[in-house]
């Protein structure tokens, strides 16, 4: 029987990596916190690994997306600006990384920057 088909999401903070697995019909598959060591100047081999073990357990993610502190690139494939921790993510191509087509970036602040501006999924709550 071939996997069912699910998008990946995950998440990057300083201190930790978590990842979401939801299947087709808006079922979660999986959602999980782990450490991350933002220190070690390789921690986004973490993620990488992080990636390719869901995918052991589950089979090939159809959408893998992912949200990083810093600015996100226009084009959304990457961070185009952090300084300070987690500087790594600055300029790094998700989709070449992770070996994908696409994989879209974000910020990790923006959903809640829009909701203050009343354009978020808070609106009117």
């Amino acid at each position: 029987m071939p996997p069912r088909p699910y998008t990946l999401g995950l998440d990057i903070g300083g201190t930790s990596l978590k990842c979401a697995c939801v299947g087709s019909s808006g079922e979660v598959l999986l959602r999980e916190t782990t450490p991350l060591d933002a220190q070690d100047a390789h921690w986004t081999e973490q993620v990488r690994e992080r990636l390719r073990r869901i995918e052991q357990d589950l089979g090939p993610a159809a959408h893998v997306g992912l949200a990083a502190p810093g600015i996100a690139a226009p084009d959304g494939s990457s961070i185009w600006w952090m300084q300070g921790r987690l500087g790594e993510v600055q300029g790094l191509h998700w989709p070449h990384f992770l070996e994908r087509p696409v994989v879209p970036v974000l910020n990790v602040h923006r959903p809640r920057c829009s909701a203050r501006r009343g354009r978020g999924p808070r609106r009117g709550a």
